[in-house]
């Protein structure tokens, strides 16, 4: 049998770093000087040190903010989500009566990556989105027409769709010159091949006041910071831009006389192509199928008797679709096929590769088919357990996804704390009384009666899952109970801050710690509802499941809560409390940094590492995943991770302290029917940890 080749794949991995660069050194002393430049280091932000205008904070209609110095050169502009239509401007004094216009700007855009423009001076304007990037030029009569080029965000280096959101600032640059008709775009000092466009000589630009733009139209409108913004009315040369990168890299202002120095030739990122010896045979067109490459994969097992590292998490969602063996859909036979198929691997990874045997999620046990059709998962697990009762079990409770109707007929559909139809006291509302948002519960809600009704939510897992479960086993018993937990999320503290009630609940606390402590009570009020019913129906003198939370740590993004008051929630699993942050490095460039995003860079993992240590939480049990095609970077094959590339990620995690995987999402191929190449996705995170 053709066997894989982890080590093969470093012949390759050197390729996805971004292009090597030949230089040339270029002549010093001319200096380009802008018609505006704005740094934000004033007392109000504003002034425009080239004399040109000063910003017209007043023009603004976002929650706008100077941050202190956390930009890329000291202070910056942070502009969050707007509140009504309209554009920014500046001082409406200055006008362009020339025939070469350019900008430049540091950014570093948030977390919603909506098509929004970031700058634009005169007619001519930057836009930024998830898969592209837009240069536009409007002529006199306000028409871009053939005078826009887009810049598809489809490859790699600078034209991955991650690279401008991975959390950290970027510069960006246009210059437009009406002589010769060029537009050119630079990304952090370089403008690669594609990024400019020659759209004809002989245009005249529009004389037009100079345009901060950020007009929402929709969606269209740019969220995130801004540093460095300067303007000009000559075209920017590429060696004035190069200078300028390397100024906000060590963090100097812009120095508009060039020195000494040499300008990069930017050489293409090349993708390296797959090495079949990393997959199995005959990839992509394997004809075996998931159970037998299972069996034969060529890595060592676990002995029975090493118990000294915890489990592995399978936390799958239907592993049918890794068992496929045809490339058909889930239908008939090839379901049951499937089913039965998957529930043997299930076992043969508990009992190979030291992972807990998966029992199931809260969104399919409740179909009344589970465990009664031969097409279900439920139906050949249930065997499994009972045949093998030595393998320590896990099972999934989503909060998010359950469906209270199977307690509460008249209730609609989804979990009690996420119902829009309750009465207005559990919701944020004014002084007056009066209902501002039905989208989430209002946090004094865990203190009072109210937190009964939260209940019914554990009562719906404890009396629809875990009995019909724990009903179908022989031997009732479960070891781990695992909880998404992204039913709750920090809240909008402009929202939360207008609510008299919420503010008296929150007495001296800071925002933070204060929605941390009170989303820990929402999470025990519901987990320990089943938690105390599954004690109660299990077999005598068996100790109380673990629960494991998903996205408890250290990390501080978007929907985390502060680990402090947070940590607690997990139980001490083998006499250790675990941090569980989940790290999904799909692509390149989401392996390091992510920033605001709401996917966690290495470096973020690193800096939570930092705090749950100082907690006294020395090992943590992240949740990771190869990734799956989610629909914004629905990249084939070559364009994701490799095993190799994985596995060296994931020691790099033990090294932080990981002591065992949850493997979350791992079903992800370019072939939603053919999953079973992707059986090696199951395999690197205990040869990880071994």
């Amino acid at each position: 049998m053709q066997k894989f080749n982890f080590n093969s794949t470093t012949r390759h991995f050197r390729s996805l770093l971004l292009g090597m660069m030949l230089v040339f050194t270029f002549v010093s002393g001319w200096s380009q000087q802008p018609l505006a430049y704005w740094s934000f280091e004033d007392s109000l932000g504003v002034a425009d040190s080239a004399a040109g205008g000063n910003f017209n904070l007043n023009d603004l209609v976002a929650n706008i903010r100077l941050g202190n110095t956390a930009g890329q050169v000291g202070q910056y502009l942070s502009l969050d989500t707007l509140q009504s239509p309209g554009q920014r401007t500046l001082d409406d004094s200055l006008w362009l009566h020339r025939s070469a216009v350019s900008f430049e700007c540091w950014v570093r855009p948030g977390q919603d990556m909506s098509f929004g423009e970031i700058l634009g001076w005169g007619r001519l304007v930057i836009r930024i989105g998830e898969t592209r990037l837009l240069v536009r030029w409007l002529d006199e009569r306000g028409f871009a027409g053939r005078n826009s080029f887009f810049i598809r965000l489809n490859g790699v280096g600078r034209r991955d769709p991650n690279y401008l959101r991975d959390g950290n600032w970027h510069h960006l640059a246009v210059s437009f010159n009406t002589k010769n008709g060029l537009a050119k775009l630079y990304v952090d000092g370089i403008s690669p091949p594609g990024f400019s466009k020659n759209i004809g000589n002989g245009m005249r630009i529009y004389n037009s006041p100079t345009i901060f733009s950020f007009t929402p139209v929709g969606r269209s409108h740019f969220k995130g910071d801004i540093d460095e913004v300067a303007v000009y009315d000559s075209e920017l040369s590429a060696e004035m831009v190069w200078q300028h990168y390397q100024n906000g890299l060590n963090h100097q202002h812009y120095n508009f006389v060039l020195q000494p120095g040499q300008l990069p030739v930017y050489q293409p990122s090349v993708q390296g192509a797959i090495n079949p010896l990393e997959f199995p045979p005959g990839y992509p067109f394997t004809t075996l199928n998931s159970l037998d490459m299972l069996y034969h994969y060529p890595s060592a097992r676990y002995r029975p008797q090493d118990t000294i590292l915890p489990r592995n998490i399978p936390w799958v969602n239907d592993i049918r679709t890794l068992a496929n063996s045809t490339n058909q859909a889930l239908l008939g036979p090839i379901a049951t096929n499937n089913a039965a198929q998957a529930a043997q691997m299930t076992k043969y990874l508990a009992q190979e590769y030291n992972y807990y045997l998966w029992l199931g999620t809260t969104a399919s046990a409740i179909t009344s088919s589970y465990y009664s059709s031969p097409a279900q998962m439920g139906y050949h697990l249930v065997p499994v357990a009972d045949s093998f009762p030595e393998l320590p079990r896990f099972t999934i409770s989503n909060w998010h996804q359950l469906n209270k109707t199977h307690l509460f007929p008249t209730r609609n559909t989804g979990p009690f704390v996420l119902s829009a139809h309750l009465a207005d006291t559990f919701y944020v509302r004014d002084i007056n009384g009066n209902v501002i948002t039905r989208n989430f519960w209002a946090w004094p809600a865990a203190e009072d009666s109210r937190a009964d009704t939260l209940a019914n939510d554990g009562r719906v897992q404890a009396y629809v899952f875990i009995d019909t479960l724990i009903g179908h086993l022989a031997n009732n018993r479960l070891d781990l109970i695992g909880e998404n937990g992204e039913v709750l999320n920090p809240r909008d503290t402009n929202i939360l801050r207008r609510d008299p009630r919420i503010i008296q609940d929150k007495g001296s606390l800071a925002w933070d710690p204060y929605q941390s402590s009170r989303a820990r009570k929402f999470r025990k009020i519901y987990s320990d509802i089943f938690l105390d019913h599954l004690d109660s129906v299990q077999a005598p003198g068996l100790p109380r499941p673990d629960l494991y939370w998903y996205n408890v740590s250290g990390n501080q993004g978007p929907s985390r809560f502060t680990y402090d008051s947070m940590r607690t929630i997990n139980s001490e699993i083998g006499g250790r409390r675990r941090a569980s942050p989940y790290y999904y490095p799909q692509s390149p460039a989401r392996w390091r940094f992510n920033g605001n995003n709401i996917l966690p860079g290495f470096q973020e993992v690193i800096q939570g590492r930092a705090t749950e240590i100082s907690l006294g939480d020395s090992m943590y049990l992240p949740g990771i995943s190869p990734g799956l095609n989610d629909g914004v970077y629905n990249a084939p094959d070559e364009r994701r991770i490799r095993p190799g590339q994985m596995l060296g990620i994931l020691k790099g995690h033990a090294m932080l302290g990981a002591d065992a995987y949850n493997l979350f999402m791992f079903n992800g191929t370019n072939n939603r029917f053919q999953g079973n190449w992707t059986v090696w996705e199951l395999l690197v995170p205990p040869l990880a940890q071994a």
